[in-house]
């Protein structure tokens, strides 16, 4: 084996071996393709690299190059397929990035000239099963298809960098599905606000703070007087209307550290953090029912709610977040016994 081809031959083991060091990190899929171009001139003849890949989901491709003059190939390329109809030929489109994944078309690597006579492309495609994510993308200054061992080291460099995308990708996507599934456990459809469960959590969190700090925070049991009237009335659709618009108006007394949620229904809680006295709550109460004052349009009616409010404020011995909710229900349901419109602090934390 001639010396020049051993000591290719050498760095792609040392290359497939930091790959696979590299995945053990669970690294981002740019940082997989970027580590695929800065190795590829390493291992093979090429002067520069670009790789493109297409997620399997169908969004925007992602790029990544071994140098600017690669990354701007790349972008023309790119350019160029956007511009194309579909319909050149088969080494017109096997020089260009962007090469659809389900195009069917030879996955053997082919060498063309970019025109100018100055340098030569090879593009490789990055397969994973039947799967064709993308491709590596070889420049080069010398004329010429290069040797069998080259042309065999970027298959196989690009097929094992293809199937560590892929993995990573099926990780990430992992991630997103779980964390949108978090997302959509803890949340309310209607209105996007957190729901009990993410209240609770939130809320047990702000204890920890409270004992720590010293500061409360009050917990606003919220229920809408007169809403089943309105829903009985109007209709559910009208009623929905009414409760993503009542969100919206309660959002607006937010400061960073708050938190509102519906619980269920026509309730909401809205927890406001470290008050450095008792009497911000009773503020915030006053805010919240004129917040509800003005008059809201549902269906072409408008619509004026008021609102029955139970308080409760934390203190350094809180430990029960689910025991500060009940509180703050029990102390909701007295404001309503009393006529409804107010609000009213539970008689064991009154501030």
């Amino acid at each position: 084996m001639p010396h020049r081809e051993a000591a290719r031959t050498s760095r792609l083991v040392d290359v497939l071996v930091e790959f696979a060091l590299l995945m053990t990190q669970d690294p981002p899929l740019t940082t997989v393709l970027q580590f695929l171009v800065d190795n590829a001139t390493g291992v093979l003849p090429a002067t520069a690299a670009s790789v493109v890949m297409y997620p399997p989901e169908g969004t925007r491709p992602i790029v990544a190059a071994s140098d600017f003059w690669a990354l701007e190939q790349e972008r023309r390329h790119a350019a160029r397929e956007d511009s194309s109809d579909g319909n050149g030929s088969a080494d017109d489109v096997a020089g260009r990035a962007g090469v659809p994944i389900r195009d069917g078309r030879s996955a053997v690597p082919s060498w063309i000239g970019l025109g100018d006579g100055l340098l030569t492309t090879s593009t490789v495609p990055l397969r994973h099963a039947e799967t064709r994510l993308g491709a590596l993308h070889l420049y080069r200054t010398e004329s010429g298809v290069p040797g069998a061992f080259p042309v065999a080291a970027a298959q196989q460099l690009a097929d094992v960098g293809a199937a560590y995308l892929m993995s990573t990708y099926r990780r990430l996507e992992l991630q997103r599905v779980s964390e949108l599934s978090r997302q959509e456990a803890l949340h309310d459809p209607l209105t996007g606000l957190p729901n009990r469960t993410l209240m609770v959590e939130r809320l047990r969190h702000a204890c920890e703070r409270s004992r720590r700090s010293g500061l409360a925070a009050a917990v606003l049991y919220i229920d809408l007087d007169g809403f089943k009237a309105v829903n009985d009335t109007l209709g559910h659709t009208a009623g929905d209307q009414l409760l993503v618009a009542v969100s919206t108006r309660l959002r607006s007394l937010l400061r960073p550290p708050d938190t509102l949620a519906r619980l269920h229904g026509d309730e909401f809680v809205l927890m406001c953090e470290d008050l450095a006295e008792p009497a911000h709550a009773a503020d915030i109460a006053r805010r919240l029912q004129a917040v509800l004052d003005e008059p809201l349009a549902v269906g072409g009616t408008d619509v004026v709610l008021r609102a029955s409010v139970g308080v409760v404020l934390t203190d350094a011995g809180t430990v029960d977040a689910h025991q500060v909710l009940v509180d703050a229900d029990r102390a909701m349901y007295e404001a309503k016994r009393r006529g409804g419109a107010q609000f009213w602090f539970d008689d064991r934390r009154r501030g």
